[in-house]
């Protein structure tokens, strides 16, 4: 199933945390680093979302759904699964053909993980959306930063910054120093232990992440 967006309400913000927030986890109470320590929320906002794998911010979209014929007649449920989710409200869904389905009568919603069920009479999931053409769903979906952002995410976001900051100044690959008369130093080779292969992200951070990472097998 192929599907493609059109946002038509942008995020105002996708900022997982606040200056203030961050400068009082670090004790600033002065405003030199302000403009620092902003690059670095923004940085650890954009890190924490791509290592979840997908969008967090809340937006009204219009999200069209593209199914193969061969794949309109599964013996299994197919749902239509949005890209950002939670769901927060579904201001309309089209069929194909431009019907305009109800909800509760003709699909139900999975608010929670973005899913969405065609059903039938007797409200049960149906094998799947039955057309092999586009299915308009017009929404509100992710979360309302930061008033319904689970804490974890930005608690995460957060420890991100904090890394950042406390690691200024200083290689992230030394492992280790010696200087004893003479000056040793080890580099981690490959990823930092304990964090991501493909990014700097900290084990403490994917731990607090890993709840909310996309996984999605259809």
């Amino acid at each position: 199933m192929d599907s493609f967006y059109d946002i038509t309400t942008a995020a105002r913000t996708s900022d997982l945390t606040t200056l203030e927030t961050v400068k009082r986890e670090l004790k600033i109470e002065n405003n030199d680093e302000n403009e620092t320590l902003t690059r670095y929320i923004r940085e650890a906002s954009n890190d924490v979302t791509n290592w979840i794998g997908r969008p967090l911010a809340q937006v009204t979209v219009n999200q069209f759904f593209v199914i193969e014929r061969h794949k309109a007649f599964r013996r299994e449920p197919l749902p239509l699964c949005v890209k950002w989710y939670p769901i927060v409200q579904i201001n309309q869904l089209l069929d194909w053909d431009g019907t305009l389905l109800v909800e509760d009568v003709d699909y139900e919603v999975d608010f929670t993980s973005g899913r969405i069920w065609r059903i039938s009479a007797s409200s049960t999931p149906v094998r799947c959306f039955w057309s092999s053409g586009k299915i308009t769903v017009d929404y509100i979906g992710g979360y309302a930063l930061l008033d319904d952002l689970p804490y974890a995410i930005e608690e995460a976001c957060i420890e991100m910054v904090k890394y950042r900051w406390h690691e200024r100044g200083r290689d992230p690959m030394v492992r280790s120093e010696t200087v004893v008369g003479v000056e040793t130093v080890d580099y981690w080779v490959g990823g930092m232990p304990g964090g991501s292969e493909s990014m700097a992200i900290p084990g403490k951070v994917t731990g607090l992440l890993e709840p909310y990472r996309e996984v999605r097998i259809l």
